[in-house]
């Protein structure tokens, strides 16, 4: 059964930010499955991204930055929602959350109701490979349709095989992005218990905005 969320904001605009931890790759793919994502679920929502100057430096490092980057976000870019994405890496999902908050109680000048946390077990790529139809037509490559994509042990080396295999000469990022356009929303929703996390979290802060207003 498709997943259905409250169509009361219709009217409502909304200007985001995205925050990832590397600036090329996953800031692209983020911002175009963000698109993706409020086309299918939210369309009633008037959706402006802000490109933020903001930049994690050492990359890897965002956790430890976060209160000064969100900050940072806050007053240069003026936006109603920042959108937060971070590895979970080797952490479980509670665990990585976990961590973030403890780091988000240091935040002064952004409400924490408005700040919507993604965090992909392991890495973005684990996301990327959940629809193994449109993994087959690009890639070239079946993926076992019987495991959740959060089992996955290495989806960013398993990406990285799909884009190697399809011998597109564009860069991996644009792969990256074509994957996204091409994906069925509802797969990745059927295959990743993370995934459905971040839509619950949107339509939750959605909410909360709406009713603040």
């Amino acid at each position: 059964m498709r997943r259905e969320y409250s169509k009361n904001y219709t009217g409502q605009s909304l200007k985001i930010s995205i925050l990832a931890e590397t600036r090329e790759f996953d800031i692209k793919c983020y911002q175009l499955l963000v698109r993706k994502v409020f086309n299918e679920y939210f369309k009633s929502v008037k959706l402006e991204i802000i490109e933020t100057s903001v930049e994690v430096s050492p990359k890897g490092k965002l956790i430890k930055q976060l209160p000064q980057l969100i900050d940072a976000i806050a007053i240069t870019d003026l936006v109603d929602l920042i959108f937060l994405f971070v590895d979970c890496d080797n952490l479980k999902p509670n665990e990585q959350r976990t961590e973030i908050l403890k780091q988000m109680k240091k935040i002064n000048d952004f409400p924490l109701s408005h700040i919507v946390i993604g965090l992909p077990k392991r890495n973005i790529e684990s996301w990327l490979i959940a629809d193994i139809t449109t993994i087959k037509n690009l890639g070239g490559i079946s993926i076992r349709s019987d495991l959740s994509v959060e089992e996955a042990q290495d989806p960013k080396s398993l990406f990285q095989s799909i884009y190697k295999h399809s011998g597109m000469k564009q860069k991996m990022t644009d792969f990256a992005c074509k994957i996204i356009d091409c994906m069925d929303i509802e797969k990745l929703l059927k295959r990743s218990t993370t995934f459905g996390a971040l839509l619950d979290d949107i339509n939750t802060k959605l909410k909360e905005i709406k009713s603040a207003k």
